[in-house]
């Protein structure tokens, strides 16, 4: 019970800084395959990882080990396209009989009418649609390195009407379209006919974002710049991240395998969490040595806006249209002035 109550208010360790947590991760990231058949602009995985397949039989073992240590949730994903494992929908189905929440995250672009049936009937819980580049024919197919627009656009509305056709609550759908970023053009709403394309179909929620700079590896796609408050990112006090061979990276943006921090195959999940050299990094992020750090130095996540228990307080459905129509805008104003004030002062 004690437990429990830990892992749900994670938060707390990370918002007091602690080197060491007595809870396992809210969630793990399970890399199925680092396969993928897009080269999309804004992503920082360049192939210099050996290609492989998770095998079944570690698949099962990971998720066995993280059953029983209490983790809830789990991603079969990471660097590639999780669609492309002939297994996936079996895999989704054990973790299922372990009591684990699924979460699949995915491109769409190979989602055939048999996939979506499957995944529906594996009871997925969650499945986020990736639409990378933007919502036109032009930025999608731009952003993504070449994907069709119509092909991925017509899997992911076949999908919904398959599970309107089935009556099902699950999966959860979401669909996020990722945007790339300019100084002229800050408009992140999606144009409504976009959003008619899934009138009357059950997509439970649409996300318009900017990308993220995967850990300064990949600045080049109109990232969002950083911010100028300082905070250690979450990832070290939530997440666990497996790659396809076992090995286990301290980021979930890691997606080259620069920061290996241990082995699935040869050490327990929970030796790993709480071991010297992740709490050496817990410890560095806390001391603003990230510097330090490979993977942290140029990363965009250590410097948000504000403090994160803002964005806490801004979930609250009272400040929810505060927050996003008037608080915001005004802090990214805030931030982008006193960037060029610093500029100058250089």
């Amino acid at each position: 019970m004690v437990r429990k109550l830990q892992q749900k208010f994670w938060r707390f360790y990370w918002y007091l800084k602690k080197v060491s947590v007595p809870y396992s991760p809210s969630l793990i990231n399970i890399e199925v395959t680092d396969v993928c058949n897009l080269n999309c602009l804004f992503c920082s995985f360049d192939n210099s990882r050996p290609k492989g397949f998770m095998d079944e039989k570690l698949f099962r073992s990971i998720i066995d080990e993280a059953s029983r240590w209490g983790i809830k949730i789990v991603r079969p994903f990471l660097a590639g396209e999780p669609l492309l494992h002939k297994e996936l929908p079996q895999l989704i189905k054990y973790a299922k009989t372990k009591n684990m929440k699924v979460e699949l995250y995915t491109n769409a672009t190979v989602l055939t009418p048999r996939i979506s049936e499957e995944l529906i009937d594996a009871e997925l819980d969650f499945i986020n649609f990736s639409f990378n580049g933007g919502e036109d024919k032009e930025s999608y197919e731009r952003g993504t390195g070449g994907a069709n627009y119509e092909t991925t656009l017509n899997n992911v509305i076949s999908f919904l009407k398959l599970k309107k056709e089935k009556h099902r609550q699950k999966p959860f759908v979401c669909l996020s379209v990722l945007k790339e970023f300019s100084e002229k053009n800050r408009n992140l709403k999606v144009s409504k006919e976009f959003r008619n394309k899934f009138e009357n179909l059950p997509l439970d929620l649409l996300i318009e974002s900017y990308p993220n700079n995967h850990i300064g590896e990949k600045s080049d796609f109109g990232c969002k710049p950083p911010g100028n408050f300082y905070f250690p990112c979450k990832e070290l006090w939530f997440t666990m991240n497996v790659l396809w061979d076992g090995r286990v990276v301290a980021c979930c943006y890691d997606l080259n395998g620069r920061l290996i921090i241990g082995d699935a195959k040869k050490n327990s999940l929970k030796e790993i969490w709480n071991s010297q050299e992740m709490m050496n990094l817990r410890k560095k992020l806390i001391n603003r040595e990230y510097k330090d750090i490979r993977t942290c130095r140029n990363c965009n996540q250590l410097w948000p806006y504000f403090h994160p228990i803002y964005r806490e307080v801004t979930l609250l459905p009272f400040f929810k249209f505060f927050y996003e129509w008037l608080w915001s805008p005004f802090l990214f104003r805030y931030s982008s002035i006193k960037r060029k004030l610093n500029k100058k002062d250089k």
